[in-house]
């Protein structure tokens, strides 16, 4: 079977797909709320809890990552060869990881997509981004993630279209 890796930045659709999957019968997780991820302080290597939105500072982002746990991702991994395991998300050490998915899918938006999305997101309850501060990190890692798509072995995913188009071209790899 296969370890999928469905990536891409904040606003570009992941937990709604990983929600989508899930209904549908297969087994996805979002690697921010199902303990495959975490912050860390980058200066002591610890597990960090991430605080409250007016909480998190520039400084504080400045002071901690969010990074995938490679040995979450390895148990996923031996999991997967018997059937088909959807991950959702994005980490800073996501690099180290690659080798452990069978497929990586890019997420693709456009900025204004982008921009709409996270600021629909106010009231929610995922409100990152809604700081001034959190939308630059957003828009700086977004920038930065699009040079992924290109990767070898990497497949792109309209994510701009209806989430069940989304998920047809998911399920078509």
């Amino acid at each position: 079977m296969s370890l999928y890796y469905i990536k891409g930045s904040a606003g570009t659709g992941k937990s709604t797909i990983r929600r989508a999957l899930r209904e549908l019968g297969y087994e996805a997780y979002d690697i921010d709320d199902d303990h495959l991820g975490s912050a860390y302080n980058n200066a002591t290597g610890q597990q960090a809890k991430i605080p409250a939105l007016e909480e998190r500072t520039p400084e504080w982002f400045a002071d901690h990552s969010f990074r995938i746990i490679p040995e979450a991702i390895e148990a996923q991994h031996q999991k997967a060869k018997d059937k088909t395991i959807y991950l959702c998300g994005t980490g800073s050490n996501e690099d180290e990881l690659w080798h452990l998915f069978d497929h990586v899918l890019f997420l693709d938006i456009d900025e204004a997509t982008l921009r709409q999305r996270i600021a629909s997101r106010a009231g929610s309850d995922n409100e990152f981004g809604q700081s001034p501060h959190e939308l630059d990190l957003i828009l700086k890692e977004f920038k930065k993630d699009k040079a992924k798509k290109s990767l070898p072995d990497v497949v792109t995913i309209d994510a701009t279209l209806p989430i069940k188009d989304v998920i047809k071209q998911i399920l078509a790899y």
